[in-house]
This record gives structure tokens, C-alpha cells and sequence, in this order.
């Protein structure tokens, strides 16, 4: 329940605006303070901010999409039942799409001169799900949400099939911060939308759901999403891409660790996420 939110927002504004093309729409307070709400919307012809809004005309607020309600008691997010996915928009500014090609051509330049080959494709990698907080008490300490754990692959996992797919794919990932390198991947330190203009150039997503995966779903590419036993595809997920999954309706939206949400990641092979993966390339 982050900035992805906002992004399959973008989607059901356009949806009403395509369908209503007179009236104004605009998204309810207090979302469209924070920056996230000015990144995403930026440039964005169906959304109205609130300076341009002509009260003399029609127009309609609604709420940012959400896909569950915490429990404090059981210190889990309970999932609604209806899908709220929606391919959402986010447009690029010219700078950021230089960005992305000089980025791009780099990385494609020395992938070929290492592998004396051309690249199958390039498949951005989204390897770290994001971790949250929340303030439980003014006076009192943080309690720290660590749900990210039941969202990711592993290391190791991750590594495994890097080694299996690095010398016919060019892989590329992203962080707002510096990290450490992975083996076989291409990084680059850039906000995310920037990353949305690398997406754009890119052929494949292979990663957890969330944000960036979101975010993916505007390219309306194919992907591989990781669900596992943490949130179920019918509420956030996308019909072109592979939506990784318990075979059950069980998911759990724990926010402290899972071990049925570890066990998922820890027998997920990386030779079926290869498979699959060479099968839509």
C-alpha cells in the first residue's frame, strides 16, 4: 500500500475521464500533498489538480485505490475481495528519456563487447521489495513493518538464476540510493521516473509485486511478477504478465515475517522462472 497505489489510480482516472471526456477529475486530500501524488500525476492529461479546477464545470474526487485495511490486532493487512489493478500512465519528460538511452547504451555497448554476441533482451530485475514503518505512538517508538521478507526471492535464489541467463540477456536494475553490485546485473542510482523511462526501453520485468511492478504495467509489456502467499493476483494484479502465486485464495498480508511466505520463495526455482521466461522472449 505505497506509491503503486497512485499509479493504478492513474489508470481509473483516465478510464473515467475517456468515458466522461467533459468532467474534472480529481483525487481526494490528503494524497495529492505528497510528492509522490506530483510525480506520478505530472504531465497528466486526465487528471485536474486542484489550482485548475473550475467549480462553474462538472467534476468528480475520488479516493487513491487501496487493496486492504491493516489489522493492528492481528498485525496483518486484510485484502478486499474486488480488483482494484488498472494499467496506470506516467509520461516522461525529454530529459529523463536521455537519461535512459545514454544509460542504455552504455550497458549495451559493454555487454556485447564482453559476450562478442547481441543480447536476447533486457530484462529489468527488481530484486528488493521495500520495507515500511508506521508510527505507532508520537511518544513512543516506531514499529517496524519487515513484511518485505515474505515478498522476496533470496539472495541466493536470485543469483542462481542470474548465472543461468547473464550471457544471453542483459540484465538491469535500479535504486534511489547506492547499493552493492549484484554479479551479472547492470545498476543505476535514479528516481523512479527515471525508471519508468528505462522501462519504457527495456523488453522483460522479472520481480516481486509492488511499486515497481506497477510501474511495469504501464509499459504494457510482459513480465514475471512474484506474488507468492503474501497478496492474491485478483486484487493487483495484470492479465499479460506471469503472475507467480499459491494455488490457493490463503494470502496472508502479514506484516511481520511469514515462514509459509519464505517457504514459497525458497522452493521457487530458478530454473522454472528461466523457462518461463525464454518461453515468452
Amino acid at each position: 500500500m505505497g506509491w503503486g497505489d497512485y499509479l493504478m489510480t492513474s489508470g481509473h482516472v483516465r478510464r473515467i475521464k475517456k468515458n466522461n471526456p467533459k468532467i474534472q477529475v480529481l483525487i481526494n486530500n490528503p494524497f495529492n500533498t505528497t510528492k509522490f501524488y506530483k510525480d506520478i500525476f505530472l504531465k497528466n492529461p486526465y487528471v485536474t489538480q486542484e489550482k485548475d479546477l473550475n467549480k462553474d464545470l462538472p467534476f468528480v474526487k475520488i479516493n487513491r485505490v487501496e487493496s486492504g485495511k491493516v489489522d493492528k490486532t492481528s498485525n496483518k493487512i486484510i485484502w478486499y475481495n474486488e480488483r482494484v489493478s488498472e494499467v496506470g500512465d506516467l509520461y516522461s519528460t525529454n530529459e529523463e528519456l536521455k537519461f535512459a538511452d545514454e544509460f542504455l547504451s552504455k550497458v549495451k555497448a559493454d555487454w556485447i563487447l564482453k559476450n562478442k554476441k547481441k543480447p536476447k533482451a533486457v530484462i529489468y530485475i527488481s530484486n528488493i521489495a521495500k520495507s515500511s514503518s508506521l508510527l505507532k505512538d508520537k511518544e513512543k517508538n516506531q514499529n517496524t513493518y519487515i513484511h518485505h521478507v515474505n515478498k522476496e526471492w533470496g539472495e541466493k535464489q536470485w543469483q542462481k538464476f542470474i548465472n543461468f541467463v547473464k550471457q544471453d540477456f542483459i540484465l538491469i536494475k535500479t535504486s534511489h540510493i547506492k547499493d552493492e553490485n549484484i554479479n551479472g546485473i547492470y545498476s543505476i542510482v535514479c528516481d523512479f521516473r527515471s525508471v519508468k523511462a528505462i522501462m519504457d526501453k527495456s523488453d522483460y520485468f522479472i520481480g516481486n509485486e509492488g511499486g515497481l511492478s506497477h510501474l511495469w504495467a504501464t509499459t504494457r509489456k510482459k513480465g514475471i511478477v512474484f506474488f507468492g502467499h503474501w497478496i492474491p493476483p485478483h486484487l493487483t494484479g495484470y492479465p499479460f504478465h506471469t503472475n507467480i502465486s499459491i494455488n490457493s485464495d490463503n494470502h496472508c498480508g502479514s506484516l511481520g515475517v511469514c515462514e509459509e511466505c519464505l517457504s514459497f520463495f525458497q522452493n521457487l526455482s530458478p530454473d522454472f522462472i528461466k523457462y518461463i521466461l525464454e518461453k515468452d522472449i
